[in-house]
């Protein structure tokens, strides 16, 4: 369901703004998360306004693909 990807997302999404106000992360690996993550937020948008903003829709596949890449590279960061 969307909510339950959105949840997924905003959850890792914290975890990793918490890592990069301890300046954990370099510029290059910030640039791979806002740019995966930028991509996400818009075909999530774009699902939700479809969806009528029904967050218990199913996650289309382009949303899921976007969240897991999205997931991946912040999981591939040390």
């Amino acid at each position: 369901q969307l909510k339950q990807t959105r949840s997924d997302v905003d959850w890792a999404m914290v975890r990793y703004h918490n890592r990069v106000s301890f300046g954990f992360l370099t510029t290059v690996e910030q640039d791979q998360v806002t740019a995966a993550y930028k991509s996400y937020q818009t075909a999530f948008n774009e699902a939700a306004r479809q969806a009528q903003l029904n967050y218990n829709t199913p996650t289309p596949d382009n949303v899921k693909q976007l969240a897991n890449q999205l997931l991946s590279i912040l999981d591939s960061i040390p």
